[in-house]
């Protein structure tokens, strides 16, 4: 059965939506120059980004051993092994 016709699939979706809802507004929060008009704005506009999010994901990740974030993850791990190393010679 793929993903698509499973509930786990909505509930993320909606988890998503959410996410890109919230972050909008802590950017108007943040940001000076963002302003939220509305929340139906909000909405809408998190209506928009969830599916561009959800492209742009799936195209960075192409397998869970070669994704973009397991090569960041396992870098800044060496790095901080390294780091642990040095001053622990020093």
């Amino acid at each position: 059965m793929p993903l698509r016709d499973t509930p786990q699939f909505a509930h993320r979706l909606v988890f998503r939506w959410g996410m890109n809802v919230v972050s909008l507004f802590v950017t108007a929060a943040i940001q000076p120059g963002f302003a939220i008009d509305s929340w139906r704005a909000v909405f809408a506009a998190g209506l928009i980004l969830t599916p561009i999010n959800a492209i742009i994901t799936n195209l960075l990740i192409i397998n869970h051993e070669d994704s973009f974030q397991e090569a960041l993850i396992q870098r800044l791990a060496k790095r901080l092994c390294l780091g642990v190393n040095a001053v622990a010679r020093a």
